[in-house]
Order: structure tokens, then sequence, then C-alpha cells
């Protein structure tokens, strides 16, 4: 976040979780408090596998100039021990923004694991990558209509930042007016590129 800040830039804290149903959702926080409280929640419900480096890679965090400052030793890309639920709600209590990923994809999405999302399940907005499979999901599932959507890359590598997105219109770029455009509040929107 600083160095984004250097570079004129608003980069919200947040991370994307594995649920015990190995669906994938995105979570955005609007403070530093609410992030490491969601890390502790994230070290306690993160099943305590070894990485294997050889076949999943490095997971190393890095510091602005680059350098490697430390080294995760549980394989991140593990599902919580926890239900899609019960993430949403601990995102809830710390005052989160709840965010199902790339619903169109056929594995590791809420649909293509549930078969549906559930309507009490609390997200403030779906997102998608490909545009043809999610009209042709939409199509399946008409309730996806009543959400506020957006476009993403799904980035896994610096190159794809950026590749797909969403234009955010809102009185300012901060998490209370991206908050506000996912809930349609006040004119603010979210609109797909």
């Amino acid at each position: 976040q600083t160095l984004g800040k250097e570079r004129g830039l608003v980069v919200f804290a947040g991370v994307e979780v594995t649920t015990r149903e190995e669906a994938h959702c995105v979570v955005l926080f609007a403070d530093d408090q609410a992030r490491a409280a969601f890390q502790k929640y994230l070290d306690e419900h993160l099943p305590p596998v070894p990485n294997d480096p050889e076949r999943f890679g490095d997971q190393v965090w890095v510091n602005s100039r680059n350098e490697i400052v430390g080294e995760a030793p549980y394989l991140l890309l593990s599902a919580l021990d926890r239900s899609v639920g019960q993430i949403a709600a601990t995102v809830r209590q710390l005052g989160g923004l709840f965010i199902a990923a790339h619903v169109e994809r056929p594995s590791f999405s809420l649909i293509s694991q549930l078969g549906f999302i559930d309507p009490s399940l609390p997200l403030d907005a779906i997102e998608f990558n490909d545009a043809a499979r999610y009209e042709k999901l939409v199509a399946a599932h008409t309730y996806l209509k009543h959400y506020t959507v957006y476009r993403a890359s799904d980035a896994h590598y610096p190159e794809q930042i950026g590749t797909k997105y969403s234009l955010l219109k809102a009185g300012a770029l901060d998490f209370q007016h991206l908050a506000m455009a996912f809930r349609r509040e006040n004119g603010h929107t979210i609109v797909t590129a």
C-alpha cells in the first residue's frame, strides 16, 4: 500500500481465500487493523500442510526493493477449514467486503463447487473474468442479475494485472466509496469496461 501510494495508486488490503468447499472468494479491508485480524484468522484456519517448493514454487514475500524478507512454510493454496458462510461472517465482523471470485469458472468458484450461490450469503459483489462464459452463466442462473458484478483480471502474474478491469464511479477512490459502489448508493457504481 505504501509503495502504491508513492506511485499514485490506491491499493486495498485483501486476499483471495479458498473456502472449505474449495471455492475462491476475494476479501478486502478498510484498514491495517482489520487486515491483521483477518491474517490471524487465516493463520488459525489454514491447514499446516508443508509447502513443496519443487512442485508448487517458492512462497516468499518481498519488500519495496524486491528483496525477500520471509517465506511462508505452509502451502498457501490449501482450503481453509472454514465454510464460505463462516468466512463471510468473520469478514462482516471486521467490516470487510466479501466477493465471490471468478464465478464463471468451471472450477474453484461458488457455482462450480455448490451449483448455485445461496441468497442468504452476505456477498458485496460477484467477480468474473471471461465475459462470454459469464453471459452463458447468467442465462442459466438469472438470479445473478441482482448482484453487483464487476470484471477483473484475476492476475496470477504481474503482467496480467489490468488486462481486464472495471471502472469505479465514486466520489473518491477509497474503501468507503468502493463499498458504496458495491451497494449502489448515492450514484456510486462499478461498471465493467
